[in-house]
């Protein structure tokens, strides 16, 4: 493909981030998202999100060599004010959403009647689980 029609760089989104398309690249000139399901990625960002939050309005990056599926490679980690509020805005409405269910349960138990103290406490404990 790169005589055929001059391709120069794939770009791909991280569908293309396997071993074994990793493999078929060779000689070519690729860029893609690495998926954060790869315990390396999850590991590296681990390492370097403290780093690149330090400053938590301003955008960040860094940049590292690896090798995964035994292709070096260049990374890029970056640190987005925007990306963080985007997360956390997901983080808070899916805690709201579980506490909105829990508060429901509770009520719904608070209502509840019991025979005796002992079932009480038995659905106490399975509310709490």
């Amino acid at each position: 493909m790169q005589q055929d029609v001059g391709l120069r760089a794939i770009v791909a989104n991280s569908a293309l981030y396997t071993a074994e398309s990793l493999a078929q690249m060779n000689g070519y000139t690729w860029i893609t998202r690495v998926p954060e399901t790869l315990t390396l990625a999850r590991e590296t960002i681990a390492l370097t999100a403290p780093l690149l939050a330090a400053q938590a309005d301003e955008q960040q990056h860094i940049k590292l060599c690896t090798t995964y599926a035994d292709v070096r490679q260049r990374w890029l980690l970056i640190y987005s004010p925007a990306a963080r509020q985007r997360a956390l805005k997901t983080v808070n409405t899916a805690f709201t959403e579980q506490s909105q269910q829990e508060l429901e349960a509770f009520a719904a138990l608070s209502r509840q009647e019991f025979a005796c103290e002992v079932d009480a406490e038995t659905a106490v404990r399975r509310f709490r689980k």
